[in-house]
């Protein structure tokens, strides 16, 4: 079973947070909810953070292709990431979506370009996020 992640983009200062997702309609307020070891004494905190709401992006359940020392597994996609996709001869940068009920990368075939295809984590590669590096969606 994936374990329910979301993450997004902080208010404070533009890093992301990763942790739980609660969205108060009330005051309009996003905001990732973790836990955190206090360094003082080893307990837990929890930690608040207010992001921008159209920042928001939930974890998969895959990771990307590519190991590095930092991430032997592959890194997590998360809605919004940009992926490189290879594919037989040439790639394609696509934008990972959620879309009827599953996550994954609209595909162009010819002219028809609402062809969607579920994440392949041996063939696909994180290079991005649609938030920090939406240049790279135009190049498509």
């Amino acid at each position: 079973m994936r374990k329910t992640i979301f993450r997004g983009k902080r208010i404070d200062n533009g890093e992301f947070a990763y942790g739980y997702y609660y969205y108060d309609c009330g005051s309009n307020i996003t905001i990732i909810i973790s836990r955190e070891i206090m360094p003082s004494d080893g307990g837990l905190k929890t930690v608040y953070n207010e992001v921008h709401y159209e920042s928001v992006g939930q974890y998969t359940g895959q990771e990307d292709k590519k190991r590095t020392k930092e991430y032997p597994d592959g890194q997590k996609f998360y809605g919004g990431d940009i992926v490189r996709w290879s594919r037989f001869l040439n790639d394609e940068i696509r934008e990972v979506e959620f879309k009827d009920g599953c996550f994954g990368v609209v595909h162009c075939f010819e002219k028809n370009c609402n062809i969607f295809k579920k994440l392949d984590s041996e063939l696909m590669e994180i290079i991005g996020n649609k938030f920090d590096n939406s240049e790279l969606l135009k190049r498509k």
